[in-house]
C-alpha cells in the first residue's frame, strides 16, 4: 500500500492500487490470446459490499459479496508511470438521494470467476473516511474515478488488459443505429437466476438511440438495451461495422472501441389498479410500479477523458508535494 499526503495529513489508500509497469497496460507475451470481448470483460470490475447472510437450514450467518455496481480499469493518459484507475458512475460511490455514503467497497475481478460470491469477497477498498473522499469526480457528469495502487500479489494477476484512452471512440465516429455492447453486473440476475451467474460481467447488446446534435443539448448518449441496478458504471463499447453513417461501405472495418459509462436507465411509472393500500394519513392511494423502458443513458467517452485528466493532474500534483521536504 502507498501513503499519500493530502490536507497536511497522511491518508492510507486502501484503493485498488496496481503497482503498474508497461506490462500492466500492454499484452504480456506469456498470456493466452483473448478475444476482443474477453479483453473488455477482464477490464470490467464488479463493485460490491460484504453482507451477513444466513443460509437455509442454518442458524449460523456468513459473509457474502453483494454487487452494487460496475467499474472499468482505464490507463491514466500520458502518465509516465503508466498507472491505472477505476472509473464508475458517481452514484455508485455516493448517492445523497438514497443517503448512500459507503466508506469501504469491495472489488472482484474477472479472473476470479471460478470463485463463488460466498467464497471470495474481493479486495476491500476504502473510498472515504469521516472527513475525506479518496476518489475524484467529474463536476458536471455522473462519473467518479479512484487511482489503483495495489500490489499484483493482492490483485492475483501480473498483467491487466486495461482500456486505453487511445481506444476511446471520437464523438464524430458515433451514429444513431450503431450496434453496441454493454458489460455489467445487474443485481436482478443474482436474485432471479442465482449468484453463480455474477462471477463474470454479463454482456448485453443494443443500438445507439439518441445523440446530441448541438452544444445546447445534453452531453449524453441513449442506447436501446435493458440496464438494471448493478449495471451503473459499466463500460459500453461499439461493435465493429462495415458501413458509415451515410450508408457507404467502409473498406477498413471500424475497430471495437470505448463509447462511455452507464449512468442510469429510463423508468416509467405504471399504475397498479388492482391493488390499493392505506398510507399513514389513512387515505387510500394507488401505488405505482416503476417499469424499465429499455433505454439507458451513458456518459460519453470524452467526458470520461475529462475526468481522467483531472485524476492525472491531482496525482502529479500530490506526487510533487510528497517529495517536498
Amino acid at each position: 500500500m502507498e501513503f499519500r499526503k493530502r490536507n497536511k495529513c497522511i491518508i492510507l489508500f486502501y484503493t485498488l492500487i496496481l503497482i503498474v509497469t508497461t506490462s500492466f497496460i500492454t499484452h504480456a507475451e506469456n498470456d493466452k490470446k483473448l478475444s476482443i470481448i474477453e479483453m473488455r470483460m477482464e477490464a470490467t470490475v464488479c463493485i460490491g459490499v460484504v453482507v451477513n447472510v444466513q443460509p437455509k437450514n442454518s442458524k449460523i450467518s456468513k459473509k457474502s459479496f453483494r454487487p452494487i455496481g460496475t467499474g472499468v480499469i482505464i490507463g491514466i493518459p500520458e502518465d509516465p508511470k503508466k498507472r491505472l484507475c477505476l472509473v464508475t458512475a458517481k452514484h455508485v460511490f455516493e448517492d445523497p438521494s438514497k443517503k448512500w455514503y459507503p466508506h469501504i467497497v469491495n472489488l472482484r475481478f474477472a479472473w476470479h470467476q471460478h470463485l463463488a460470491l460466498e467464497e471470495y469477497n474481493g479486495i476491500p477498498v476504502r473510498i472515504r473516511d469521516e472527513q475525506n473522499k479518496f476518489w475524484y469526480e467529474h463536476p458536471k457528469a455522473d462519473l467518479a474515478s479512484i487511482p489503483l495502487i495495489i500490489s499484483s500479489d493482492l490483485v492475483g494477476k501480473k498483467t491487466v488488459k486495461a482500456v486505453l484512452t487511445s481506444q476511446f471512440l471520437e464523438p464524430n465516429d458515433l451514429s444513431v443505429g450503431q450496434p453496441v455492447i454493454v458489460l455489467g453486473f445487474p443485481g436482478a440476475v443474482r436474485v432471479s437466476l442465482g449468484s453463480s451467474f455474477m462471477t463474470l460481467p454479463l454482456a448485453r447488446r443494443g443500438i445507439i438511440s439518441w445523440l446530441p446534435s448541438s452544444e445546447q443539448m445534453p452531453r449524453a448518449i441513449l442506447f436501446d438495451t435493458m440496464a438494471f441496478p448493478g449495471n451503473s458504471g459499466g463500460p459500453v463499447f461499439n461493435m465493429p461495422r462495415t458501413w458509415d453513417k451515410y450508408g457507404n461501405q467502409i473498406k477498413k472495418p471500424q475497430p471495437t472501441a470505448f463509447i462511455g459509462i452507464v449512468s442510469k436507465a429510463a423508468l416509467q411509472p405504471v399504475d397498479i389498479r388492482a391493488v390499493e393500500v392505506r398510507d399513514k394519513s389513512k387515505e387510500f392511494v394507488k401505488p405505482l410500479s416503476l417499469d424499465y423502458m429499455g433505454l439507458t443513458q451513458i456518459e460519453p467517452a470524452d467526458r470520461v477523458k475529462e475526468l481522467l485528466n483531472i485524476v492525472k493532474e491531482k496525482i502529479l500534483k500530490e506526487t510533487k508535494q510528497s517529495h517536498v521536504k
